[in-house]
């Protein structure tokens, strides 16, 4: 092949690129409606990392940290204080792309509690606003390491949304976290990610 041929062809293939796929990049730019609550929709896969800061001591001869439980009082002669832990939670959610969690299932290890092993399962709500953050409210139940029910509230920034044709635009991804809440660690936080299977 010589050289004018040659810049023929690549020519020819800068054209058809500048054609096929400027209206396809515009297309979706285009398309895309916002974030909503059907931008979630279907089953995501979470997993959480995080600090447990229960209140406790370390045994006398040992490293082992005693969880004092909530309202509990510092024996005597101990030195109290909040310790940081390591904690996760795994599990998923399904989300109905109309603002209902329609149910969850989650486990986990917190070594800053008197049951460390957790898990359970529970629905609840949640709403995306136009910047794609999300506010996710549960109310689950212990069914693992305790027994007993909680309203969680998980924040997160939805992500990765496709632009299927003519279906929904959904997120492939979350980034969640929790804040810390009340009760005996109240240091306690979690972040994590959130895929769609």
């Amino acid at each position: 092949m010589n050289r004018k041929s040659l810049f023929a062809v690549l020519g020819v293939v800068a054209v058809l690129a500048l054609v096929l796929i400027a209206p396809m990049s515009r297309t979706h730019a285009q398309s895309f409606q916002g974030f909503s609550d059907a931008t979630l929709q279907g089953k995501y896969l979470f997993q959480e990392q995080g600090v447990s800061t229960p209140w406790g001591y370390y045994a006398p001869n040992s490293n082992t940290f005693v969880v004092i439980t909530d309202g509990g009082v510092c024996p005597v002669g101990e030195n109290c204080v909040n310790s940081a832990l390591t904690k996760f939670s795994f599990g998923y959610m399904e989300f109905d792309g109309l603002g209902h969690v329609t149910y969850v299932s989650w486990s986990g290890y917190n070594p800053g509690s008197t049951n460390p092993t957790q898990g359970g399962n529970g629905f609840g709500t949640y709403t995306v606003g136009t910047g794609g953050n999300v506010v996710i409210t549960l109310d689950v139940t212990q069914t693992i390491g305790g027994t007993g029910s909680e309203q969680i509230t998980i924040y997160g920034d939805a992500a990765q949304v496709t632009i299927p044709t003519g279906g929904p635009q959904v997120a492939q991804a979350m980034i969640v976290h929790q804040y810390a809440g009340g009760g005996n660690s109240t240091g306690d936080t979690e972040a994590g990610v959130a895929f769609h299977q």
